[in-house]
């Protein structure tokens, strides 16, 4: 009788919730980004702050930077030994991704609110997205530029069948069009060409992100309904042992 192993059943469930906490953070952000308008100083920020919206578009990157790492565990437990080099570069750097946005999006979800509710708005603009001299904003950047090195390295744990393939691509494509967004916005700044750079990059990873990561989620179902580690090594494409004749 197969059972279905642990590491199948962590892969499938975070790699279905990374590609929920996507699509709600693009379909949040995008709308608050948008109306954000010119920086004009912290107290027009403040003023114009509505808690609602915001936490809107915090809470799911904080999710993500919660869950992303776990998916990673399962998938270097599932890759075949051969490839197991990129799926622990892919776990190494999705945990410093997670350690760093998650301590960064919970100041974003908590101390920000906190100290505008208070009028505690003095340096503040240090604190908030938006702002052309945002900490937070640049641990963005860092954060987001440490994901997709975990995605364009990871993406090569996956391989074998037609799904494996797919999924390494998408996780490759996706990992690059980060990495050019915070090469490009970091080294040039806030300029238009810069941020139009940004813009499209953001594009590329919020169609990529979810479908790589609900294919990565129907791959660890497949290997779970196999059970048995022989099958699921035949799936994900390991090195078959020669059996004595």
């Amino acid at each position: 009788m197969n059972s279905e192993r642990p590491e199948t059943i962590v892969g499938a469930v975070t790699g279905a919730l990374l590609a929920t906490w996507a699509v709600w953070f693009v379909l949040a952000f995008v709308p608050w980004i948008s109306g954000l308008g010119a920086w004009n100083g912290i107290d027009a920020y403040a003023a114009a702050f509505e808690p609602g919206p915001y936490l809107a578009w915090v809470v799911p990157p904080l999710l993500l930077a919660l869950t992303f790492a776990p998916f990673w565990v399962a998938v270097h437990v599932s890759t075949p030994r051969g490839r197991r080099v990129w799926s622990l570069l892919g776990f190494g750097f999705a945990t410093a991704y997670g350690a760093i946005l998650g301590a960064n999006y919970f100041v974003l979800a908590t101390f920000v609110p906190q100290a505008i509710a208070a009028g505690a708005t003095e340096g503040l603009d240090l604190f908030v997205v938006g702002s052309p001299h945002s900490l937070t904003g640049t641990l963005e950047g860092v954060g987001y530029g440490l994901m997709g090195i975990a995605m364009l390295f990871g993406g090569f744990a996956f391989g074998g069948g037609r799904l494996a393939v797919w999924v390494r691509r998408l996780f490759v494509l996706n990992g690059a069009a980060s990495l050019v967004g915070v090469v490009v916005l970091g080294a040039a700044g806030h300029v238009p060409a810069a941020e139009a750079v940004s813009f499209l990059s953001l594009g590329v990873w919020a169609l990529t992100f979810p479908v790589a990561t609900v294919l990565a989620a129907v791959h660890f179902r497949r290997l779970g309904s196999l059970g048995d580690t022989a099958g699921a090594d035949r799936v994900a494409g390991a090195e078959r042992i020669p059996q004595s004749r």
